[in-house]
């Protein structure tokens, strides 16, 4: 679980205190109830936020034989050789972003946009 989903979850249990609160009546109320039930299962675990990182953090893997092969002024090289990677530490959305830009930064570079 990353950050990125703790703040998630945090802004999630927020959100169905208030609906408990503020909604009684209707399909909504049951919604809302049964997003509480499943606040309150994952309290029954009795872990605080810091514990749950704690145990996330412990929980990172590396992954060891990662590569991806580029041609390099007509040489095959593997880009990834100096980078360090880790599975379970970004979430889907963040790993998205990432990709997303790596894709935007190649195009520029094709496109000679990148200075210096």
């Amino acid at each position: 679980m990353s950050w990125a989903d703790m703040a998630q979850e945090d802004r999630l249990k927020e959100a169905a205190a208030q609906e408990g609160k503020t909604e009684e009546s209707g399909r909504t109320s049951i919604e809302g109830a049964s997003r509480v039930k499943r606040e309150i299962a994952k309290k029954e675990t009795g872990l605080s936020r810091e514990q749950r990182e704690e145990i996330h953090f412990r929980n990172v893997v590396r992954k060891k034989d990662f590569i991806c092969l580029e041609r390099v002024n007509d040489k095959i090289v593997n880009i990834l050789n100096v980078l360090e990677l880790h599975t379970g530490v970004l979430s889907t959305t963040e790993q998205k972003r990432i990709v997303d830009l790596v894709y935007e930064l190649q195009e520029k570079g094709k496109n000679h946009e990148l200075g210096g």
